[in-house]
Order: structure tokens, then C-alpha cells, then sequence
């Protein structure tokens, strides 16, 4: 029975939960509307994307918040900037969601001024 549960993401049950997510955001990414290419600024090569999820933010009236889904092995983090390759805009990495343990969650927001 131990061996089934470490083949099904492991012996707890948040584990296992952890598990099923990221499996579904794989997934997610490859079959959603949501998916998008992004080009991370300043930590990846010219021509290299990365798949992710941007899905808009709901529950706030702004619509250039959106919410961010990608794979921990990516090393984003707040405060990183992205090419959203799609439609050619620039979004900031604003706030990560802690409680997500399967994979980096974050909100962003879209730049468009200068300093």
C-alpha cells in the first residue's frame, strides 16, 4: 500500500493533493485557452519561452491585473519582469500567493509607464 501511495505523489494526503495539481497544470498548460508563451526578462536567452497560465483576476474591478500559473522549475519571482509573447506587452510579477504549494502563483500587472 506504501508503494501505490508513493506512486500516486505520496504517503500524506497533502502530498498526493500537491501532486494531482501540478499534474493538472501541466496539462492545463498544453490544452487551455489561458496558456501563454512568456519571455522572462533579464534571466532567460532571446529566443527562449516559457508556457504558463493568465488567467484575468476576478475578484477586482482593474483589468490590468492578471494572475499568473507556472512551474516552480521556471525561477520567476516577485518582482521579475515578462514579455507576454502573445501580444507583445510587458507585465511585472506583483505579488506571489504563499498558499499555493503545487506550483508558483502570483498576481502581475501590466507596465506601461516609465521611471
Amino acid at each position: 500500500m506504501k508503494r501505490r501511495l508513493e506512486v500516486a505523489g505520496g504517503t500524506t494526503q497533502q502530498d498526493r493533493m500537491i501532486h494531482d495539481k501540478r499534474v493538472t497544470l501541466d496539462r492545463a498548460l498544453i490544452y487551455s485557452y489561458q496558456g501563454a508563451n512568456i519571455h522572462i526578462l533579464g534571466k532567460m536567452e532571446e529566443d527562449t519561452h516559457i508556457r504558463c497560465l493568465i488567467n484575468p483576476d476576478k475578484l477586482k474591478m482593474d483589468y490590468d491585473d492578471k494572475i499568473l500559473s507556472i512551474p516552480f522549475e521556471t525561477d520567476i519571482d516577485a518582482g521579475d519582469v515578462f514579455e507576454w509573447c502573445g501580444t507583445g506587452s510587458y507585465w511585472l510579477v506583483y505579488l506571489q500567493d504563499l498558499d499555493e504549494l503545487a506550483y508558483f502563483r502570483s498576481e502581475i500587472r501590466r507596465c506601461r509607464y516609465e521611471i
